[in-house]
């Protein structure tokens, strides 16, 4: 679980082989062949900051720290 304030700007990469990945903010997450679950989002305005998140086994949470 990674907790990061609304007013952030940034691009979140998020996947999972074996999980589920989900967050408080608008994406949803896609599901590919073979099970892996991906999402792709940006929030906030142009932004060189990034959070990539990668697991095998497990779930991926992206929460606001203030919702």
């Amino acid at each position: 679980r990674i907790l990061i304030p609304d007013e952030a700007s940034f691009h979140a990469s998020a996947s999972t082989r074996n999980g589920h990945v989900v967050s408080d903010f608008i994406e949803k997450a896609k599901r590919e062949s073979g099970g892996r679950a991906n999402l792709e989002l940006n929030v906030g305005g142009p932004t060189d900051n990034e959070i990539k998140v990668r697991a095998v086994n497990g779930n991926i949470r992206l929460g606001q720290a203030n919702p």
